[in-house]
This record gives C-alpha cells, sequence and structure tokens, in this order.
C-alpha cells in the first residue's frame, strides 16, 4: 500500500507539472520564450495554495548571452496564470564569465524565493538573494555575497534585509599545497565589521534595474545587482 501511494504522488506532481510547457506560455505572451529552465511548486502568500516558480529562457538573437526572465503562476479556477515577472533578477546566460553560465538555482522553500549565482575565472564571484512576501510586495530579506582567489583576498558579505544587521570581512583564502604562501597578507586581515541599513526595501518584481551601493562605516562597499 505504501509503495502504491508513493507511485501516486509521484504521478501526480509529474501531471502537474506538464501543464506548463513553453507553449502554454508563448500563449500568454506573443512567442517570446525558448526554454524553461528551473520550476519550484511553493506557498509564497500563505494562502495554502502553491504558486510556480519558472525561470525561463527568452527568444535571442545570439546564443552568447540567452536572455532569462523569473515568473510566478497562479492557480485559479483549475488553470495556470502569471501572477509577477521579472526581468532583471535572473542573469543572461553569458554573464558568468570563464565560469559559463552563471544561473545556479531557484526555488520555493519555507514560504521564500531562493536566487542564487556564481562565476568568474580566477577571481570568482557569487551571491544568493532570498525573498519573501511582505507588504504585498517580493521584498528581499536577505543576501550572501562572496568574491575573492586562492592565495589571494577573500570578501563576504551577510546582510539580513529585515533586521537592518550586515556583516562585512575581508579575509584570506587559504593556499591549496603547493600554490604558494600568503602568510604576510594575515598580518593586517581579517578586517571585520557590523552595521546597520534600516528601511531599505527591494522589490524582486520591481520595474526598475536598479543597483544598490551599500557602504559600511569602516568606507567599505558593496552591491546589491539587481
Amino acid at each position: 500500500m505504501k509503495k502504491l501511494l508513493l507511485f501516486f504522488i509521484f504521478s501526480s506532481k509529474l501531471i502537474q507539472g506538464q501543464e506548463i510547457t513553453i507553449d502554454f506560455l508563448n500563449s500568454m505572451d506573443a512567442n517570446i520564450y525558448s526554454q524553461i529552465v528551473a520550476s519550484s511548486f511553493g506557498d509564497l502568500d500563505n494562502d495554502k495554495v502553491d504558486e510556480l516558480l519558472l525561470v525561463v529562457n527568452k527568444l535571442a538573437s545570439t546564443l552568447d548571452n540567452i536572455p532569462r526572465n523569473i515568473i510566478l503562476l497562479k492557480k485559479k479556477k483549475g488553470s495556470w496564470v502569471k501572477w509577477q515577472e521579472s526581468s532583471t533578477e535572473i542573469l543572461g546566460s553569458g554573464e558568468g564569465g570563464v565560469m559559463g553560465d552563471p544561473f545556479e538555482d531557484a526555488y520555493i522553500e519555507d514560504n521564500e524565493i531562493h536566487i542564487s549565482h556564481s562565476g568568474g575565472s580566477r577571481w570568482r564571484w557569487s551571491y544568493h538573494h532570498t525573498y519573501s512576501f511582505r507588504k504585498n510586495l517580493f521584498l528581499l530579506k536577505s543576501y550572501y555575497s562572496y568574491w575573492g582567489a586562492l592565495c589571494e583576498s577573500k570578501n563576504e558579505v551577510i546582510f539580513n534585509l529585515i533586521s537592518g544587521v550586515g556583516h562585512y570581512c575581508v579575509d584570506v583564502e587559504e593556499c591549496p599545497e603547493g600554490f604558494g604562501d600568503n602568510s604576510y597578507m594575515k598580518e593586517s586581515l581579517p578586517l571585520k565589521e557590523d552595521f546597520i541599513q534600516a528601511n531599505l526595501f527591494i522589490d524582486l518584481f520591481s520595474k526598475k534595474d536598479s543597483i544598490y551601493t551599500i557602504t559600511t562605516p569602516l568606507n567599505n562597499s558593496f552591491t546589491l545587482p539587481r
């Protein structure tokens, strides 16, 4: 009986997922999408009904940098309808540098939207955004970023926008064995500081393509890319 129940649940998810195709999305927006690259179900607005998150490739004249949108769909009277869409949050396929496609994941968990990117070459970067539904908007809740290279310095930022509390750190990235010696850098690092940046509201589905620069008390700065 348990095996039969698991099979039924798995089949239901497959059927649910098959309702959303590129043709279905293009019927809403006149053939502007080419591929679904990520999908996730979850209740975002606490109405006890799952929404559907999609990351989609848009049709492009070149394959060097395919633009992407993030779309939210809601179920209304048994049919999926578009709820929200943004063309600014998901990086294009060519924006990861030597590392290639920067998009890692986008999913719903614990009523929140999680989005991750990474890229670079010798100097590598990554960041993770978490958005929650507040004040009828999908507002940035937390942000993590990393920038660094082996045997060089690394910058890490952890920023909770709800509390306004941030942590900024410049430290030393370890050298793999045989790659050199960066012990001289450890005399002046790490440099750590906490800061407060209150009342900053960044909406995932804002129509503006903005970059917010945050300056810490010790005059270090980082950006919140959109």
